[in-house]
């Protein structure tokens, strides 16, 4: 997966929810039906890839 989107639009907070940097304040994020909470740290670490931006020319 790709997730592209205008500056602000929440992606970096987005991969850091994914990777569990952050945990939400309320609510329950989901992998597969799977709570992330219940999905080892280490898994989601090893096969979730975070890539900077590239800087605008």
């Amino acid at each position: 997966m790709i997730i592209t989107g205008e500056s602000g639009a929440g992606k970096s907070t987005l991969s850091k929810l994914l990777t569990r940097f952050y945990d939400p304040s309320t609510g329950v994020i989901c992998l597969d039906g799977v709570p992330l909470r219940d999905v080892p740290l280490e898994f989601l670490r090893e096969n979730v890839a975070l890539l900077p931006s590239r800087p605008s020319s």
